[in-house]
C-alpha cells in the first residue's frame, strides 16, 4: 500500500505536525503493543486507561515537554494532534501524574522489559549482517562545546579542521 500525502482543508489544526505523522504512522501497527502486554498498571479508569495515559508521557516527550505539567498548556487543546494518535482528548497532567505515582519497582521493570521487546523488534543494529559489512553509527562530528558541567562531558579530539556553516556539515 503506497502511502500519499497532501493538503486538505482540515477543521482543526495542530502545531507538531511532524509528531502527529509518527503517531498516524505507528498507531495502526500497535508499536507500543509491548508495552499494554508486559506493563501491568493499576489505578481506576473514568475518561482514560492507564495505558492511554503512559501513551500521553510518550508523546509528551516526544513533544519536547519539559514536565508534565506543560501537557495541560501544550498538548491538552490540541484535539488533531490526539487523534493523529488514536486519542479524541489527551488526559489532563494530574491524573497521568497520579498513574505514574502508582508505578513499583516491579512496575518499572516491566517497562524495561517492554522497552527492549520494542527494541529488539525495531532496532536496526541488532539486524544488521555483522558478517557481511561494518556497522557504522553516525554521531556529532559538529565539535560543539559542552562545557564542563554538562553530565558526563569530557574533552574530546579534533582534528583542528573546522566545519563551515553550508559546507559539508552532517547537519
Amino acid at each position: 500500500m503506497t502511502k500519499r500525502l497532501g493538503l486538505s482543508a482540515m477543521h482543526r489544526s495542530t502545531q507538531y505536525a511532524p509528531l502527529a505523522a509518527l503517531g498516524a504512522f505507528l498507531q495502526p501497527r500497535d508499536f507500543f503493543a509491548p508495552l499494554w502486554e508486559h506493563v501491568q498498571l493499576g489505578g481506576k479508569t473514568i475518561d482514560h486507561e492507564p495505558h492511554q495515559k503512559l501513551l500521553d508521557v510518550v508523546v509528551s516527550m516526544l513533544a519536547d515537554c519539559s514536565s508534565l505539567k506543560q501537557i495541560h498548556t501544550r498538548l491538552r487543546p490540541d484535539t488533531a494532534l490526539a487523534a493523529a494518535w488514536g486519542r479524541d482528548v489527551f488526559a489532563d497532567q494530574s491524573t497521568i501524574s497520579r498513574t505514574l505515582d502508582v508505578f513499583t519497582p516491579v512496575t518499572v521493570a516491566q517497562l524495561r522489559t517492554a522497552v527492549e521487546r520494542i527494541y529488539v523488534r525495531e532496532g536496526r543494529a541488532l539486524h544488521h549482517p555483522f558478517d557481511q559489512e561494518l556497522l557504522f553509527l553516525d554521531i556529532d562530528l559538529t565539535g560543539l562545546p559542552a562545557g564542563r558541567h554538562a553530565e558526563a562531558s569530557t574533552k574530546g579530539y579534533f582534528s583542528g579542521k573546522k566545519t563551515v556553516a553550508g559546507g559539508s556539515s552532517p547537519g
